[in-house]
């Protein structure tokens, strides 16, 4: 099964790139979008809507989040998913920073997070969400970490 994507991002130019890769890639599921880091934390503060329309077990997600962005940034927002890890546990999710940053600061400061995985420097390609996708989530076929 496919994670749920979850893309936190200002640039409309780079939002709609990347759901031609997550297309190009096969993977149908619509992908949720945020323009910047406030209404992502309404988001992930509210269990209902977090949790929407998944059945008995939510999904995976995973988050695609920019660093640089108006209102709330993405360091702003790993703060706050930090702050209430024990609160958000229940809910499986996982970062990815992306971002067109290539500051090794940035990298070593948003990997420095537990919910983080990877950092991608924008754009990305087919070939570098696959192996995300195989590196951090379950194939179904095999029972067996991808």
């Amino acid at each position: 099964m496919d994670p749920r994507i979850i893309l936190i991002d200002d640039s409309e130019d780079d939002r709609y790139l990347f759901k031609g890769v997550v297309r190009s890639a096969g993977m149908e599921r619509d992908i949720l979008e945020f323009p910047d880091g406030e209404p992502a934390w309404e988001f992930f503060r509210d269990p209902e809507s977090f949790e929407r329309d998944a059945g008995p077990h939510p999904p995976a997600s995973l988050v695609f989040l920019d660093i640089n962005m108006p209102r709330m940034g993405g360091f702003d927002l790993l703060e706050r998913l930090q702050e209430h890890a024990d609160r958000l546990r229940s809910r499986t999710f996982f970062v990815v920073m992306f971002t067109s940053s290539r500051n090794t600061l940035d990298q070593e400061r948003a990997l420095a997070y537990d919910i983080v995985r990877d950092y991608v420097v924008k754009p990305l390609d087919t070939e570098q969400l696959g192996a995300i996708i195989a590196r951090h989530y379950q194939d179904d076929r095999t029972g067996t970490e991808g």
